[in-house]
């Protein structure tokens, strides 16, 4: 009885472990690894986006429009302020990871159909690890700001309202002149 229950302990104490610091992170820490792909074969990573500051809409199909009047704003918003934004980035995520090897194909190709509906390249996360490891929200929009050194700055989860945009529009402009 009594090894019944060291194995049991020893077996559930990583576990309690892993569950209480898989979601410690917060804004000021580093940003977890994730890979993504685009529909042709593109690959990002958290490696590749040091040096920028990357704006992350994470959304399901279900939630891929909530932002969209947000994501052109923040395009116009890099242009208006390309002196301090040149780095700047919007990153468009698609949680992809009910594809399987019947569907990837055609998810792939809607991929690249929106991409160049859009004029940007759109990313899936193939396996959820992302969502998983970023601890986002399924059926809504997630945005993720990472800066140049790859540490979290912002994240929201919804529609972003007037109030929120100001928010990450100024926290733009703050870590772009602190870059300077």
């Amino acid at each position: 009885m009594r090894k019944a229950f060291l194995v049991f302990l020893f077996i559930q104490i990583p576990i309690l472990i892993l569950t209480f610091t898989a979601g410690s992170w917060q804004i000021g820490e580093e940003a977890p690894p994730f890979f993504i792909e685009s529909g042709d074969g593109k690959k990002l990573n958290l490696e590749i986006i040091y040096g920028n500051l990357s704006l992350i809409f994470y959304e399901d199909r279900s939630a891929v429009e909530k932002n969209n009047d947000i994501k052109h704003q923040l395009s116009q918003f890099r242009e208006n302020n390309l002196s301090l934004l040149q780095n700047f980035q919007i990153i468009q995520v698609v949680d992809a990871s009910s594809a399987n090897f019947l569907t990837k194909t055609i998810w792939k190709r809607k991929l690249l159909q929106n991409s160049r509906k859009n004029n940007i390249v759109i990313y899936a996360d193939w396996t959820g690890d992302m969502l998983r490891d970023y601890h986002l929200k399924n059926k809504e929009s997630n945005l993720i700001f990472i800066d140049q050194a790859g540490i979290i700055r912002y994240l929201f989860f919804g529609k972003v309202n007037d109030q929120e945009l100001k928010i990450l529009e100024d926290l733009l402009l703050s870590i772009g002149r602190e870059s300077l």
